[in-house]
């Protein structure tokens, strides 16, 4: 049962950090966000 549970856990955080890599990845590529809202300018 502790093997299970390592098993459940190593597999959580193996998906959490693809997700924080494809995250960096695409902030680093300068992806435009997925959602299709209207953003506002700020100009300083």
């Amino acid at each position: 049962m502790q093997t299970k549970k390592n098993e459940i856990w190593v597999g959580v955080f193996l998906l959490v950090a693809l997700l924080a890599a494809l995250f960096v990845c695409m902030k680093a590529a300068n992806v435009p966000s997925i959602r299709s809202a209207p953003t506002f300018k700020v100009y300083a």
